[in-house]
């Protein structure tokens, strides 16, 4: 009986094919846009902390209520469309054109081109967000996301949506660069192991929990710094670049302030990544394809 299944499934396996870009793309991009949805408030809570140490999560619903968690949602979804979709889409179908599938290090390396590609789409809606996450009621200057981008084009025209693009896009080539190969790396490891097959939702949710953990080690000093490099004033710039904003930053704290944030950034990353992948793999399966 037990042979029979292998067979069948092995069968089911073969009848499926793999994704290319324009089918794979969409997908990852709609399962970013709706996962997004849940995740935002952690978001909010890690990006104000970043920002000013003494943020308090329940000092902000009391003043501007329960809302204040989505603030900057509408930029998220845009980041979400235009970031996620492709460093998340784009990775089976690159990974596969390269021939990562067995190899480690061809894995980090299609996570890190589509990453840093992704970076580039999104960086002006990922700071068009982190704006809007930091603006309050007491906050002088434009609200709302067409206000901030108006007012951020007239000081410093379109190079100003692109303020922390060599942090974010370090961010993001180590972020998917980690994320996708831990993943990948982590579910053909549980299958060899236990026999739990790619498609099992308990082989993708070990493997992303492990994936989660991962990714917080390696990129909250460059999700800090991006995050500090974003939320400066559209009239002037406080630091020069990356390097200026982490030597100021390590000089005034010492290298753990490159830190601040790391459990919200993992209580993040656990339920984001978890239900990220498992939404795009179920995607995956409900068009037909082969999982990640």
């Amino acid at each position: 009986m037990t042979l029979r299944l292998e067979l069948a499934n092995a069968d089911n396996m073969s009848t499926k094919r793999a994704p290319n870009y324009l089918e794979s793309i969409p997908l990852g991009g709609l399962s970013a846009v709706l996962v997004v949805n849940v995740t935002h408030p952690i978001d909010f809570w890690k990006t104000s902390r970043q920002v000013d140490p003494r943020f308090s999560l329940l000092g902000s619903i009391r003043s501007e209520g329960t809302g204040a968690v989505f603030k900057g949602i509408q930029a998220a979804w845009c980041r979400e469309a235009a970031y996620t979709s492709f460093k998340l889409g784009a990775y089976g179908p690159l990974r596969n054109a390269i021939g990562g599938n067995e190899s480690f290090v061809l894995k980090m390396v299609a996570g890190g081109i589509t990453g840093g590609f992704g970076s580039i789409l999104g960086n002006p809606f990922d700071l068009l967000k982190t704006r809007l996450m930091t603006t309050t009621h007491a906050t002088a200057g434009p609200r709302g996301m067409i206000a901030i981008a108006k007012d951020l084009h007239h000081h410093q025209g379109v190079a100003g949506f692109f303020n922390g693009l060599q942090a974010n896009i370090s961010r993001a080539v180590a972020l998917n660069a980690v994320k996708m190969s831990t993943y990948d790396t982590v579910k053909g490891k549980i299958e060899e192991v236990t026999g739990l097959q790619r498609k099992d939702v308990r082989c993708q949710f070990m493997s992303t929990f492990v994936a989660g953990f991962m990714m917080a080690i390696c990129i909250t000093p460059f999700d800090f710094l991006r995050t500090i490099l974003m939320n400066q004033p559209a009239d002037k710039k406080v630091y020069r670049g990356m390097t200026h904003a982490a030597l100021t930053m390590v000089r005034s704290g010492g290298p753990l302030t490159l830190y601040r944030g790391f459990f919200m950034i993992w209580a993040r990353f656990i339920p984001m990544t978890t239900l990220q992948l498992m939404t795009y793999e179920r995607l995956l399966a409900f068009f037909g394809f082969q999982p990640l």
